[in-house]
């Protein structure tokens, strides 16, 4: 456990202790500072439960890349439920720090790096460890995820209990479903210490999640010898030491069989998957002397390896373990009434400076397809069904500040579900309802708004709409994660046919524009002179309404398209509105948008 004096000197930047981050988690302290962000301890105040807070670096919060890559990372890890992964809880941009944060699970624990710093593990130990590890990277292939940086800094220890491990850092993983897009691609992505020789370019170069097979098999030879294996501190060097098995002398026989297997250059010689890996330390380890974790059938199966694709470039992530004075998490997960990929929380993530590289990027490639998430996500409960649930229970969450609006099917195979409020607890009853009804989370986002906005979100929660319609409501995808002022703004709204929209925006001030001239097909640009914001606007999201109904509405059509409604004439507006809504009789539906702005 490193002390105080240990750590990278804390940052000039730093959140102050006691700041709350969208009305729920409390700063407690600083943990590390990396070349990406910073890391703190903190705690939901609702219910006390410790979590880690990663927030992205002022100077690059603004950098579309970078939130990019904190958005790519919750998705992926939304995925994944498996105790051997530490778990995700919500990804938001923070209205007052206006930097992007991941809140999740905190992990009392040293990581395996300074783990081995006592010396080799024993053989039994590193077996247990790696049948741990193999188990949790199983679930996550299975789902579609490629870890590609393992190495024992992305390892800790819950309280130092090998059997405990938690696998961390899914920051640069690769999610393998179709459609995947790199944010920067072309570069390597991994440590290079414990990276696949196709992570370097052999072997046509496609990373799968035989990659992750191999770097498990340094990590392991690194906890049995108490020293990672030489593997080159060149590019020349890195490529000579993976052409052939890396000399393993010193590692126990029964673990060094199963090593030289998982450490073969060539993926195709390597074990089957993890399911593969499973199976080989099953055969050596004294059945029953453990308590081992059940290996999902059938056995993974790689898919065959058609396409050659660059290696991407990624940013390194390091581990770095909580102080020893911090208590552990002491959440009790709720009884599942369907089986299911259960409610999928939080994942401690911890940033450092990347060696030899500086920072280093990550995106996403095609590899698996469908199938392997399908696989995990059998039980999962049908989308429809999860509607209905949603329908009958999203009007208790409106009103008061507050709006909640269902928008089709989410990461995996949960209901996305966008949540509008001054704080983010405002929906903690919801998810948890949703879960105890469904047996998983729903994918749920909550935009904090301003105080000015607040009369758009009680509009909505006034026409009283049935829970049906707002479940199938269209849904508005901005392009841009987040906008800088007076910078334009796009993006698609899926609309019913023989239906018209109207489009809406309300800025952080609560000043109302008519922007459906701005609308052509599923498609809208809103230009730059849309955004204008005073220097000292209060922060807030823009706000985009869409309204659809069976014919045009008049009152919108009262607001010129260039004109901006002042926030003191837009409650008028707003009962206006309703009125013109009341009598536009069946076939009107409501959906909201946030697209944070970054100052």
């Amino acid at each position: 456990m490193p002390t105080d004096t240990d750590r990278p000197q804390q940052s000039s930047v730093q959140i102050s202790p006691g700041t709350v981050l969208i009305g729920t988690y409390e700063i407690s302290d600083h943990i590390n500072t990396g070349g990406m962000g910073e890391v703190y301890r903190g705690f939901n105040i609702h219910n006390k439960e410790i979590v880690a807070i990663k927030v992205v670096l002022p100077a690059l919060a603004h950098d579309e890349k970078i939130l990019s890559l904190f958005q790519k990372e919750s998705t992926v890890l939304r995925k994944i439920a498996n105790d051997a992964i530490v778990r995700y809880e919500v990804f938001t941009i923070d209205p007052g720090i206006a930097r992007p944060c991941l809140v999740m699970e905190f992990v009392d624990g040293p990581s395996l790096r300074d783990y081995m710093n006592n010396g080799p593990m024993d053989e039994e130990q590193v077996l247990l460890l790696l049948r741990r590890l193999a188990w949790g990277l199983d679930i996550a292939h299975r789902a579609g995820v490629v870890h590609r940086d393992l190495s024992p800094d992305n390892v800790i220890l819950c309280e130092g209990v090998v059997e405990e491990a938690k696998i961390i850092d899914f920051g640069i993983a690769k999610e393998t479903t179709p459609g995947g897009a790199t944010l920067i691609g072309g570069q390597f992505a991994g440590k290079p210490g414990y990276v696949a020789p196709e992570q370097l370019g052999l072997y046509d170069g496609t990373v799968t999640g035989q990659a992750d097979v191999y770097s498990l098999g340094l990590l392991a030879a690194a906890a049995a010898l108490g020293r990672p294996i030489y593997m080159g501190d060149s590019p020349a060097t890195a490529v000579r030491s993976r052409l052939s098995v890396p000399d393993l002398t010193g590692v126990p026989p029964r673990l060094n069989a199963i090593l030289a297997r998982m450490l073969e250059p060539d993926p195709a010689h390597r074990p089957d998957g993890m399911a593969g890996v499973i199976a080989m330390i099953d055969e050596v380890l004294e059945p029953g002397a453990r308590s081992l974790p059940p290996v999902t059938q059938p056995p993974y199966t790689m898919p065959p390896r058609a396409q050659s694709l660059p290696p991407e470039d990624a940013t390194q992530l390091m581990g770095v373990p909580p102080a020893a004075s911090a208590p552990p998490s002491q959440k009790t997960m709720p009884p599942k009434k369907k089986g299911g990929a259960g409610k999928i929380l939080m994942t401690l993530i911890v940033l450092a400076a990347a060696g030899g590289g500086g920072a280093w990027y990550a995106g996403l490639i095609p590899e698996a397809g469908t199938d392997a998430v399908a696989a995990v996500l059998s039980n999962t409960p049908p989308i429809a069904e999860q509607r209905a649930w949603a329908a009958d229970n999203l009007a208790a969450y409106q009103g008061d500040c507050r709006w909640l609006q269902a928008d089709g099917e989410g990461a995996g195979g949960a209901l996305q579900v966008n949540g509008f409020a001054r704080q983010g607890g405002a929906f903690d009853g919801f998810g948890q309802g949703f879960n105890d009804a469904q047996g998983l989370a729903p994918d749920l986002s909550i935009a904090t708004v301003s105080d000015a906005q607040c009369g758009a979100l009680d509009f909505l929660a006034g026409l009283g709409l049935s829970g049906a319609t707002l479940a199938d409501a269209p849904a508005i995808t901005p392009d841009q994660p987040a906008i800088t002022p007076g910078a334009p703004l796009a993006g698609s709204i899926a609309t019913g046919a023989g239906s018209t929209v109207a489009l809406l925006l309300v800025d952080p001030l609560g000043r109302l524009q008519n922007v459906t001239s701005e609308l052509s097909g599923d498609r809208f640009t809103l230009p730059e002179r849309r955004m204008r914001l005073p220097a000292d606007a209060p922060v807030g999201p823009m706000l985009i309404l869409a309204l659809q109904t069976p014919a045009p509405l008049a009152t919108v059509s009262l607001i010129p398209e260039n004109a901006i409604l002042p926030a003191n004439q837009v409650s008028e507006f707003w009962k206006f509105l309703a009125g013109d809504l009341g009598t536009a009789g069946a076939g009107v539906s409501v959906s909201m948008a946030a697209v944070p702005v970054q100052n």
